[in-house]
């Protein structure tokens, strides 16, 4: 037994054995801690660079005009930059719990000491140095600031979770040092000047504030909920005299909802002047969107006969559904023919009954029905227009309820393409269109799509983070599906690159033989072995040394010898037996290209004699000598290229090119067409699938398409796609993920007049 003092000052006894039994929760209650700080830092960094550009160009107008090339410099190496930044700021975070689950817990000077000079050597401090030095302070006594007291209990806390006997602000894995060190290590990576950097320093602290209080709190309930020190009584976890940037927020959000379109929720939180301006046009949008489609409203008309529900109800109700989908709203879901947006609003008052509120009296915010309606439409157009089998349309129909919480507790999701909850959205898009279960990998890729989902709706409790943690997770295991993918792409294109080679060789070899024999008299079985023999030859040593070869020129030039021998042999000029003779050795050469060597080769030679000696003595030879009929040269590498691809779409056009009806304008484009570019295609049935342009042939101009598996589903020229184009059956589909196509599909329905979809694709 020993004694522990609590803030106040007082003896608490805490007992061994009882904290000898929590100790076996300790390596997952670390794991939970690191998984949340991984969920929540990062994406702290990342609003900084996703707000770094229009802070950086929006202060050009401040600074003098020879300074405008430093911040357009900083601009662009952010960009450059931003992945390694991002691996570094994270890699800090990971070495820390890393040392710490081993029992060291390190100072933040100490973290990556390993890849520095190590010279252990006073060194003088540059003054940028020291300025940087100087940012990470602020950012640390900043955080000490608003969270000293909470960080505190999290010192205690934490170290008995990693069996440390303490930790403090220098050495908290989530503490002000480590974080504000973070930021320095991440920004050390991007060459820019100092002074941007403090503008950046300043930025990160802005965001940081605003994370902070719902990791610490949060962490800190979860420790007292497993029985790390209870007795301390629980601080709040922001301090008292802390800015309260994000009641200011709400406040801001409230006084100007129905003038700026934001979330009495809290959704507007951190939303710049810019930001709601472009909201409060996005909501005057919706409103006469409404009113133009005859829409009932189920907003507040103001006119006080029915009570506004407050976003907190709209939040309860949506969670009853987020793991019971009403029938109706999956009815919806299911029927694209039905308003999924007029659905939800429907089902929303009819669940309200469930909380004691009065559907009849009762109304939602505008604002609140604008999250509504967007998300509605937004699910609306993902819905119908992705190649979702049924399972996988029901599974993404799912998602609908949390994204709708999201869009009342965080509109940035409609701003930034880096938002959590936007970058899972896109790549569960991505695992379930065209997936029809069909392979082994197909079905884990569902598995894990609605096991994603399954933990989505169970765990969802209005912390947005979840979306980072499964968006992470996810991400990990789509990597690899990509590259088995990236691998099938890779052998389709080898494989058709195949086919063309082959093609090609064979076109020139059988067009050299045309142009030698056609003025020679030829008789059947000779005629034979040059068609069968000397064509080989010529293919299969255009395809191993190339047509401009010196191994090529003599492969043609061992056919024209057995050409010329044959002429001297029938001119009656000289005796059968002298041309025979060089005749022999070309036809030696030729016949062992194609394995036929030994007394198969003498048989095939002897035949030719034979056949030749019937011509000068007059007799007939009008067939081909059994002999040679019944040899074969051995297939060349590659199958022959009209044999048919069991994947490949029914294209259903003219075998003659001249009988395909295209626009020239069409042809030119497709012939500029990047790889990469994403296309829908219908075969003649009218089956529609999307299709990746993944390699242009060099030798024919052909277009291969590969599926979603990254197997070969089409190939074919501009022309036939021109074709197919002007009869509806090919189009380019937009290069958007998802959600950013889906987004915009929804502002053209607004009839977006004067405000760009750009705003809200960004």
């Amino acid at each position: 037994m020993t004694q522990a003092m609590t803030n106040d000052g007082t003896a608490n006894i805490v007992d061994f054995a009882a904290r000898g039994n929590r100790m076996s929760q300790s390596a997952p209650l670390l794991d939970s801690i690191r998984a949340q700080a991984l969920a929540t830092l990062p994406r702290i960094l990342a609003a900084v660079f996703d707000n770094a550009d229009d802070t950086l160009f929006d202060l050009l107008n401040n600074v003098p005009a020879e300074d405008h090339q430093e911040y357009m410099d900083a601009m662009r190496e952010l960009r450059l930059r931003r992945k390694g930044s991002e691996a570094k700021f994270r890699g800090h975070f990971e070495q820390v719990f890393q040392s710490l689950a081993s029992g060291k817990a390190l100072n933040a000077d100490e973290v990556n000491q390993s890849i520095s000079s190590g010279f252990g050597e006073l060194s003088l401090v540059t003054e940028d140095e020291l300025e940087e030095q100087l940012g990470e302070n602020k950012i640390a006594q900043a955080i000490m600031r608003d969270f000293g007291p909470a960080l505190n209990q999290l010192d205690q806390r934490i170290a008995i979770v990693a069996s440390n006997t303490k930790l403090d602000e220098n050495s908290n894995p989530i503490g002000s040092a480590h974080i504000a060190k973070a930021f320095g290590t991440a920004l050390a990576e991007c060459d820019i000047a100092v002074s941007v950097k403090m503008i950046l320093f300043k930025l990160f602290e802005r965001e940081a504030l605003d994370e902070l209080e719902d990791l610490y709190g949060g962490i800190n309930k979860q420790l007292i909920s497993a029985g790390i020190l209870p007795e301390i009584k629980l601080v709040p976890t922001r301090s008292p005299d802390a800015p309260k940037r994000k009641a200011k927020a709400r406040k801001e959000s409230d006084d100007d909802a129905n003038a700026a379109g934001s979330s009495g929720s809290g959704g507007g939180g951190g939303l710049s002047p810019d930001e709601h301006a472009l909201f409060s046009s996005l909501h005057k949008l919706l409103q006469s969107y409404r009113s133009e489609s005859q829409q009932p409203s189920v907003s507040d008309t103001g006119d006080g006969q029915r009570r506004a529900m407050s976003s907190e109800e709209v939040l309860t109700v949506l969670g009853l559904f987020q793991n019971d989908t009403p029938p109706g709203l999956s009815g919806a879901i299911n029927d694209p023919s039905q308003s999924l947006a007029q659905r939800l609003k429907q089902e929303l008052l009819s669940g309200a009954g469930k909380l004691g509120i009065d559907p009849e009296q009762s109304a939602m915010s505008a604002v609140d029905e604008d999250a509504v309606d967007l998300v509605g439409m937004l699910f609306e157009v993902l819905l119908d227009e992705r190649d979702l089998d049924g399972d996988m349309r029901g599974t993404i129909g799912r998602l609908v309820v949390p994204f709708i919480k999201v869009a009342m507790l965080d509109r940035r999701m409609f701003l930034q393409r880096s938002h959590p909850a936007r970058r899972l959205l896109n790549s569960l898009a991505e695992a379930c269109e065209g997936n029809k279960g069909e392979t082994p990998q197909e079905r884990s890729l569902q598995e894990k799509v609605n096991n994603v989902v399954d933990r989505l709706t169970k765990e969802f409790n209005e912390n947005i983070a979840i979306f980072e943690t499964l968006e992470q997770e996810f991400k990990a295991f789509i990597e690899q599906h990509r590259k088995r993918v990236e691998l099938a792409e890779k052998r389709a294109a080898e494989a058709q690159r195949g086919r063309e080679r082959l093609e090609h060789a064979r076109n020139i070899a059988n067009a050299e033989i045309a142009v030698r024999v056609a003025n020679h008299n030829v008789p059947p079985t000779m005629k034979s072995v040059m068609d069968r023999y000397w064509a080989h030859h010529l293919t299969v040593t255009a395809l191993r040394q190339g047509h401009d070869s010196a191994e090529y020129r003599e492969a043609v030039s061992t056919g024209e010898s057995v050409l010329k021998s044959l002429t001297a042999a029938l001119s009656g000029e000289s005796a059968l037996l002298p041309t025979l003779a060089p005749m022999r050795q070309a036809l030696e050469k030729m016949l062992a290209s194609s394995g036929c060597v030994g007394d198969a080769a003498k048989d095939v030679i002897r035949a030719v004699a034979e056949e030749l000696r019937r011509m000068i003595r007059g007799e007939s030879t009008d067939r081909v000598d059994e002999v040679v009929a019944a040899t074969e040269p051995p297939q060349v590498a590659a199958p022959a290229p009209q044999t048919p691809d069991p994947n490949d779409v029914k294209l259903g056009l003219s075998a003659d090119p001249e009988d395909l009806d295209f626009d020239a304008a069409d042809v030119e484009t497709l012939r500029t067409m990047p790889v990469g570019t994403w296309v829908e295609i219908k075969d003649e049935n009218g089956e529609s699938q999307p299709a990746k342009l993944s390699w242009v042939s060099p030798i024919s101009s052909r277009l291969l398409f590969v599926n979603r598996r990254g197997m070969r589903c089409c190939v074919a020229s501009p022309e036939e796609l021109a074709a197919m184009m002007r009869e509806g059956r090919f189009a380019v589909r937009d290069s958007s993920s998802a959600f950013e196509y889906a987004m915009n599909q929804v502002l053209g329905k607004l009839r977006a007049d004067g405000l760009s979809g750009e705003h809200f694709a960004t």
